[in-house]
């Protein structure tokens, strides 16, 4: 848990940076994407070293937690890429 609140404490200032220096000319879903992406890869790197909830979990290749993740982080993605290629009107 604790590496885990240290994690998400860089993931915000990282993001809040991005928001000051970029307030006026910050596209549509940039910090969002960027959030969903950071916050769950974050969650699925430190998914490896928790230990497992249920039984069921022996027999997977991975976590939980992990797959669960995985869907966020493809949105997160999209959303951060798609704020890189349309162009917004402001």
């Amino acid at each position: 848990q604790l590496y885990e609140s240290i994690s998400y404490m860089l993931i915000f200032l990282y993001l809040f940076i991005i928001y000051l220096r970029n307030k006026e000319n910050l596209p549509s879903g940039r910090i969002f994407g960027a959030f969903l992406t950071l916050v769950f890869f974050a969650r699925f790197i430190l998914e490896f070293y928790k230990e497992q909830q249920t039984n069921i979990e022996a027999g997977l290749p991975l976590h939980m937690g992990q797959f669960l993740s995985i869907p966020f982080i493809l949105i997160g993605l999209f959303f951060w890429i798609k704020s890189f290629t349309v162009k917004y009107k402001q």
